[in-house]
């Protein structure tokens, strides 16, 4: 048999080991389990973020070009000589 080691000190060696070594991989595998749905739910917000961002700025280039076309085309008009009779 087993010297210096008494048959509880060797069953809790054996089988508690384990157990903790499955406890401690359980509890790192939910944590990441964790991690990875919080970054899935951070990388939504970024491409929702990056969706507005680009609306935004397709709406305010075609706001500051409109006018100037329109301000251009004003005056192209007024080049017309029908424009100078009145």
């Amino acid at each position: 048999m087993l010297t210096n080691v008494s048959t509880v000190e060797f069953a809790i060696a054996t089988f508690c080991t384990p157990a903790s070594t499955f406890a401690d991989q359980a509890a790192i595998a939910i944590e990441n389990v964790r991690l990875f749905d919080e970054i899935q739910d951070k990388s939504r917000h970024l491409a929702e973020a990056s969706q507005h961002k680009s609306q935004f700025l397709t709406n305010m280039s075609h706001e500051l070009r409109t006018p100037l076309s329109d301000g251009f085309g004003t005056k192209d008009i007024l080049r017309f000589p029908i424009w100078s009779i009145v």
